[in-house]
């Protein structure tokens, strides 16, 4: 399978859906986690968030979920869902895909990481190498929690879309119209959706995810001022975690409800994805990071990020986001229909590198990849 690396920030830059195997009825989604951010003393800040370090890489077994005599035992590792398919997958496959996780951990200095390969909304194959922990902790497997960062985007635009298609908004209001404190803002709902409001991508202050949270007034007063916006709103494409948490400001209000208990109520609970939740829950795996200024591998810290929370804090499993990627793939239209899931897809953002085609782009809190021109 390939996993491939791209820029910090898309909200499914951990999450790819592409698997260019020899087997073509592989190409389906592919669900793929790695360990919660890790810090480099020679990244920047936005770089960060794209890279991991070396640590604990006893590898742990892959398994083809049809083989349950080569499985450890779901104390150990976690247990796959869906229905086991034996000989699903070929075996000169599976020795491929166990060698490209090894590769992927050494090349991307892993700690630790989980992936699952999808084939008609059920699990097929699962790999993991490292451990869970510092100190060694415990192998792990399909019911782990890792840190989701972005791909908690992908939940808030689906609430999103769920309030257009009740009726509630219109993608194309102003802000401002479902937030008060924001009126003076000229950003429409798609243009946060699709990260083409003009905002900026950090919020003001130390780096959110690296310190406890604020509320969404404190927020606003610092970091989503008119004199924050970097350009015309529409104009270009610009990833912004600080839209995100407007996003989820909105879903909050309409609901009259925290974000958590909206998604909790709304899609984790239909969805069976009780292994999803806004802080870690054990079995979890540890966030490891590199000391900004000695190659020393530490534990990461962890905080509520409160109104920044939509836009990464989700943890969750790979037999959860099997789950989610039914919605993603629209195997679950009473969660969200076929045509906002369209609609979700189209490419309104481009990310456009002068004297090359492009090909990536953003769409309703969908990250997209021009594959065939």
């Amino acid at each position: 399978a390939r996993v491939r690396r791209h820029p910090p920030g898309p909200a499914l830059k951990d999450w790819h859906h592409e698997a260019a195997c020899r087997d073509n009825a592989c190409h389906r989604d592919l669900v793929a986690r790695r360990s919660s951010w890790a810090r480099c003393p020679k990244l920047s800040k936005d770089a960060h968030r794209s890279h991991r370090v070396s640590g604990a890489d006893a590898p742990a077994p892959s398994h083809e979920t049809g083989e349950r005599d080569k499985m450890p035992s779901p104390n150990e590792v976690g247990a796959g869902v869906g229905q086991p398919e034996s000989g699903s997958l070929r075996a000169e496959l599976i020795r491929d895909l166990d060698e490209r996780l090894g590769a992927e951990q050494a090349s991307q200095r892993l700690p630790t990481l989980v992936v699952g390969l999808v084939r008609g909304g059920n699990l097929v194959w699962w790999g993991a190498r490292g451990t869970t922990g510092i100190a060694g902790g415990r192998p792990p497997g399909t019911t782990t929690q890792y840190r989701i960062g972005s791909i908690s985007k992908t939940f808030a635009a689906v609430l999103v879309m769920r309030l257009r298609d009740e009726g509630v908004l219109d993608l194309a209001d102003a802000v401002g119209e479902h937030l008060p404190e924001l009126e003076g803002l000229p950003i429409t709902v798609a243009q946060l959706l699709s990260h083409t409001s003009g905002m900026r991508a950090e919020t003001a202050g130390p780096w959110w995810e690296r310190t406890p949270g604020v509320g969404f007034a404190e927020l606003v007063s610092s970091s989503i001022r008119p004199e924050d916006l970097l350009w015309r709103p529409g104009r270009r494409f610009h990833y912004s975690n600080v839209g995100y948490a407007v996003l989820g400001e909105l879903v909050s209000r309409k609901r009259s409800a925290p974000f958590d208990e909206v998604i909790r109520d709304e899609l984790l609970q239909s969805l069976g994805m009780d292994r999803t939740t806004l802080r870690p829950v054990a079995p979890n795996a540890e966030g490891l990071a590199v000391h900004p200024h000695a190659d020393l591998v530490v534990t990461e810290p962890e905080y509520d990020a409160v109104a920044m929370a939509p836009a990464g804090q989700l943890w969750s499993t790979i037999d959860d986001l099997v789950r989610w990627s039914d919605v993603l793939s629209g195997r679950r239209p009473e969660i969200l229909s076929i045509e906002s899931l369209a609609e979700m897809t189209e490419p309104m953002g481009l990310a456009d590198t002068p004297g090359q085609p492009w090909t990536g782009a953003y769409g309703l809190g969908l990250q997209l990849w021009n594959q065939a021109g």
